[in-house]
């Protein structure tokens, strides 16, 4: 049964129930008149309820049909909203654009604050550290700077040793004069010879008196070569009488035998370079009791060389062979008579 017929039947029985309430217990003949009239009335009242029912009834369906109709663009309103809420315009493009940029600048101070704050951390850290390099560098540099102080103190004193030890040696040799050139060589020479050979050569040339008695000890140095004349060193009892023979040392001049000194390696090596290395320099040098003498040109000053001044002299390059005069050796330059009559000076 339908909405509308379940209303119908709902109306009708109402309306029969109502009938039967209104009928009176005794009926008249006018009644009945009435009653019929009454019925009349009733179905034309009914005929008219019964339109007023239909029309409300159609009122009812036409306003829940447009309800619905309603309810139904609202729901479809609010889909197309959905989906227009998606859709960008120009301004909401520039309006998000915004909002990104905001963001984004909002990320990038955070990332470069956290950024900033870390490189801060760093940089203490490097600064520390190299503060600490600075110091460790300086803490280098003052041990360095100390051992190079106790280098060349070491130095010095080495120096000052082995100079200790040359003059030592060079006293011990105060005795003791060198003779080049001397004749009549021969091979397993005894000392007794060389000493009474020496002895009748420095009477003969210089005018002396000597005896056997006033040498300790004679020699030649090195090993015999036939038609050479060896070095001898003849070593004198008294310092006295080498003194007097050193005196005289320019008596030989022209005769092809040279007097010198007996010098320490270092002594004679000094005196070779004071000699060769600067010749521009040094007018003469010269030995005397074991010690070294320079005149350097344009003075007349004559200046003692002291032993500090040994490792300049040393340290100086030697001149090309092509520069020493022909048939002239360093060692020879050493014991050169030309150069070593100023050793006759007192």
């Amino acid at each position: 049964m339908s909405k509308r017929q379940h209303s119908s039947t709902a109306s009708e029985s109402n309306l029969a129930d109502t009938s039967i309430i209104d009928l009176p217990v005794f009926e008249t003949p006018n009644s009945n008149k009435q009653n019929k009239q009454t019925k009349k009335r009733g179905k034309k009242s009914k005929t008219e309820q019964d339109k007023t029912n239909q029309k409300s009834m159609a009122d009812f369906v036409t306003k829940t049909a447009i309800e619905k109709t309603e309810t139904s663009i609202e729901t479809r309103l609010d889909e197309i909203c959905s989906k227009l809420s998606n859709v960008l315009t120009k301004n909401d493009t520039s309006l998000i654009k915004n909002i990104i940029k905001e963001t984004l600048e909002e990320i990038k101070e955070k990332f470069l604050g956290s950024v900033l704050k870390k490189l801060e951390i760093m940089e203490g850290s490097v600064f520390e550290h190299k503060n600490e390099i600075d110091a460790l560098k300086k803490q280098i540099k003052d041990q360095k700077s100390e051992i190079d102080a106790m280098k060349e103190k070491q130095c010095e004193a080495e120096f000052s040793h082995v100079s200790s030890l040359n003059d030592l040696e060079q006293y011990g040799r105060r005795n003791s004069i060198r003779i080049s050139g001397l004749p009549n060589d021969t091979d397993q020479q005894s000392s007794i010879d060389v000493a009474e050979q020496s002895v009748n050569m420095l009477n003969q040339k210089l005018g002396l008196r000597l005896g056997i008695t006033d040498v300790d000890v004679a020699h030649r140095l090195g090993k015999y070569i036939s038609n050479k004349s060896r070095t001898v060193i003849l070593k004198f009892v008294r310092r006295q009488t080498k003194v007097d023979v050193m005196k005289r040392a320019k008596l030989l001049k022209g005769t092809g035998i040279y007097l010198n000194e007996d010098l320490t390696k270092t002594n004679a090596e000094v005196l070779a370079s004071l000699r060769l290395k600067e010749p521009d320099i040094v007018e003469k040098a010269w030995s005397r009791d074991g010690k070294l003498f320079v005149r350097y040109r344009g003075q007349e000053r004559i200046e003692l060389v002291s032993s500090d001044k040994y490792r300049l002299w040393l340290a100086k390059p030697w001149p090309n062979k092509n520069q020493v005069k022909s048939g002239t050796t360093y060692a020879r330059k050493v014991s050169d008579g030309g150069n070593s009559r100023p050793a006759n000076r007192t």
